[in-house]
């Protein structure tokens, strides 16, 4: 204190410049950031079928793991559907069966007009030979040769005939295809009828009620994941030259004040602003003037991660130790 009264000036100049280069050299070793949240995969889930929601097996903010039943669209219209599906191909099999059996029908009929045909000609051939022998009158062959036109008429009419019958199997066949589709698509609807959790966490945006109709594609509750909890850090470009994937994080959470974290840089990422966004934290987004954005991964000190009270948005501070990556010689400050 003597020293400082005989220097005021001195010290007075002295001190800023010790304090921007303490802050300085600090800065070096470390990447210091406040402006940080944890966060996680959230999938909202929105059913693929309408209808009202007849059963409800969650409710807000209860852990749920792998393939559990959500909740339950009325199957009942749709089980209708499906057994009218049903019917219809069962339908439009039964109608290729008769045309098969028109087919069938027609190719017999077919080979009896050809054998009178075959008939017709042979006595067509002998009148001819009698006719000009003058055993038999002119008007005798030309019956024989009508009866040979309309026998050869007839046999190309049941040809025809026999082409529209294959033609109604081949339509058959396709309306089989259809029905077969719309039975597809029915099961499917009504298999879609229970909404199951796409992974292990906890149920959030829970806005379901038993009664409510769902729309196809509007979410009614969201899932958040527990296997990909991670904190993102907004820092200032000053510290980017010196941070890169792998490096350990030392990590702060606010509901779990005093207790470090530590995790490693997972990504680096670009942090755009776009007009009137916001973090989950409700606060404006600023400009890009950090332009990178950092993930930490947010792991455990040894311990199960459940036992960590992470929460969707809470704030977090997080700093990055300059060791790089299997280092332990580093030290770190949050």
């Amino acid at each position: 204190l003597a020293w400082i009264e005989r220097h005021a000036t001195r010290a007075v100049i002295v001190a800023p410049v010790a304090a921007f280069l303490v802050y300085e050299f600090s800065a070096t070793p470390f990447a210091y950031s406040a402006d940080a949240y944890v966060t996680t995969d959230v999938v909202s889930m929105a059913t693929d079928v309408p209808g009202p929601i007849a059963e409800l097996h969650v409710r807000d903010n209860q852990p749920v793991a792998a393939g559990d039943t959500l909740l339950v669209i009325d199957p009942r219209p749709l089980a209708i559907a499906l057994d009218s599906a049903r019917a219809a191909l069962d339908l439009a099999q039964q109608q290729q069966a008769l045309a098969q059996q028109a087919v069938a029908e027609t190719e017999a009929d077919i080979a009896a007009r050809q054998a009178r045909l075959i008939d017709a000609q042979a006595v067509v051939s002998r009148t001819a030979t009698l006719a000009r022998d003058q055993f038999a009158p002119q008007q005798r062959l030309d019956d024989v040769r009508r009866d040979e036109a309309v026998a050869e008429a007839e046999l190309r009419r049941a040809q025809v005939v026999a082409l529209v019958a294959r033609r109604q199997v081949q339509f058959a066949g396709a309306q089989i295809n259809v029905a077969q589709a719309a039975v597809d698509r029915a099961a499917y609807d009504l298999e879609r009828t229970r909404l199951t959790a796409p992974g292990a966490g906890r149920v959030v945006q829970f806005e379901a009620r038993i009664g409510d109709h769902a729309a196809v594609g509007r979410p009614v509750l969201a899932v958040a994941l527990a296997d990909n909890w991670r904190v993102v850090a907004n820092v200032t470009e000053r510290h980017l030259p010196r941070i890169a994937p792998g490096q350990p994080v030392l990590a702060m959470l606010g509901s779990d004040a005093w207790r470090i974290h530590r995790g490693t840089v997972r990504s680096l990422g670009a942090a755009v602003a776009l007009p009137g966004k916001r973090d989950p934290n409700g606060r404006k987004v600023k400009p890009p003037l950090q332009r990178q954005q950092h993930r930490f991964q947010r792991l455990h000190d040894h311990q199960d991660k459940a036992s960590i009270p992470a929460r969707i948005s809470q704030t977090s501070t997080a700093s990055r130790s300059a060791a790089r990556p299997g280092s332990r010689d580093a030290g770190a400050a949050a």
